[in-house]
Protein backbone atom coordinates (compact mmCIF):
# COMPACT_ATOMS: atom_id res chain seq x y z
CA UNK A 1 0.00 0.00 0.00
CA UNK A 2 2.90 2.21 0.82
CA UNK A 3 4.64 1.73 -2.25
CA UNK A 4 0.99 2.41 -4.18
CA UNK A 5 0.79 6.07 -2.71
CA UNK A 6 4.47 6.35 -3.09
CA UNK A 7 3.84 6.12 -7.02
CA UNK A 8 0.39 8.47 -6.90
CA UNK A 9 2.20 10.72 -5.10
CA UNK A 10 5.89 11.22 -6.99
CA UNK A 11 4.68 12.85 -9.86
CA UNK A 12 2.73 14.99 -8.25
CA UNK A 13 5.87 16.10 -6.12
CA UNK A 14 7.95 16.32 -9.40
CA UNK A 15 5.74 18.31 -11.23
CA UNK A 16 6.22 20.77 -8.28
CA UNK A 17 9.53 20.73 -7.99
CA UNK A 18 9.83 21.04 -11.83
CA UNK A 19 8.14 24.39 -11.96
CA UNK A 20 9.86 25.84 -9.05
CA UNK A 21 12.26 28.00 -11.27
CA UNK A 22 12.11 28.67 -14.85
CA UNK A 23 15.46 27.34 -16.91
CA UNK A 24 16.99 29.91 -19.93
CA UNK A 25 14.97 28.12 -22.38
CA UNK A 26 11.67 28.64 -20.93
CA UNK A 27 12.66 32.15 -19.80
CA UNK A 28 13.06 33.28 -23.79
CA UNK A 29 9.99 31.38 -24.66
CA UNK A 30 8.65 33.56 -22.42
CA UNK A 31 10.06 36.49 -23.73
CA UNK A 32 9.04 35.68 -27.70
CA UNK A 33 5.59 35.17 -26.52
CA UNK A 34 5.03 38.41 -24.82
CA UNK A 35 7.21 40.49 -28.18
CA UNK A 36 4.50 38.52 -30.14
CA UNK A 37 1.66 39.53 -28.61
CA UNK A 38 3.09 43.38 -28.16
CA UNK A 39 3.59 42.87 -32.09
CA UNK A 40 -0.29 41.46 -32.90
CA UNK A 41 -1.94 43.91 -30.71
CA UNK A 42 0.60 46.97 -32.65
CA UNK A 43 -0.41 45.07 -35.79
CA UNK A 44 -4.12 45.39 -34.92
CA UNK A 45 -4.06 48.77 -34.12
CA UNK A 46 -2.34 49.42 -37.11
CA UNK A 47 -5.28 48.36 -39.19
CA UNK A 48 -7.57 50.18 -37.57
CA UNK A 49 -6.02 53.29 -37.92
CA UNK A 50 -5.25 52.04 -41.69
CA UNK A 51 -8.62 51.43 -41.91
CA UNK A 52 -10.45 54.33 -40.22
CA UNK A 53 -7.91 56.33 -43.02
CA UNK A 54 -9.22 55.05 -45.16
CA UNK A 55 -12.81 55.70 -44.29
CA UNK A 56 -12.24 59.17 -43.48
CA UNK A 57 -10.74 59.23 -47.62
CA UNK A 58 -13.63 57.53 -48.87
CA UNK A 59 -15.97 60.07 -47.58
CA UNK A 60 -13.86 63.23 -48.57
CA UNK A 61 -13.60 61.42 -51.61
CA UNK A 62 -17.49 61.37 -51.81
CA UNK A 63 -18.14 64.78 -50.70
CA UNK A 64 -15.98 66.31 -52.98
CA UNK A 65 -17.51 64.40 -56.18
CA UNK A 66 -20.67 65.45 -54.89
CA UNK A 67 -19.75 68.79 -54.21
CA UNK A 68 -18.76 68.81 -58.14
CA UNK A 69 -21.69 66.96 -59.54
CA UNK A 70 -23.62 70.38 -57.76
CA UNK A 71 -21.43 72.27 -59.33
CA UNK A 72 -22.27 71.14 -62.70
CA UNK A 73 -25.20 70.41 -62.46
CA UNK A 74 -25.41 74.80 -61.26
CA UNK A 75 -23.76 75.60 -65.00
CA UNK A 76 -26.04 73.40 -66.49
CA UNK A 77 -28.86 74.92 -64.33
CA UNK A 78 -28.00 78.46 -65.88
CA UNK A 79 -27.57 77.84 -69.37
CA UNK A 80 -23.39 77.36 -68.96
CA UNK A 81 -23.20 73.90 -70.22
CA UNK A 82 -19.49 74.41 -71.05
CA UNK A 83 -18.35 74.02 -67.57
CA UNK A 84 -17.17 77.71 -67.41
CA UNK A 85 -17.43 79.25 -63.87
CA UNK A 86 -18.24 82.86 -64.96
CA UNK A 87 -21.46 82.12 -66.75
CA UNK A 88 -20.10 83.44 -70.10
CA UNK A 89 -20.89 81.70 -73.37
CA UNK A 90 -17.23 81.99 -75.14
CA UNK A 91 -19.53 83.52 -78.00
CA UNK A 92 -19.59 86.81 -76.46
CA UNK A 93 -15.82 87.30 -76.56
CA UNK A 94 -15.58 89.28 -80.35
CA UNK A 95 -17.94 91.69 -79.41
Amino acid sequence: MKKLLILLLLPLVLAFTGCEQKGPAEKAGAKIDKAAEQMKAKAQQAGEEIQQGAQTAKQKMQDTAEKLKNKLNNNNDNGNGNGDDNGDNNNNEAN
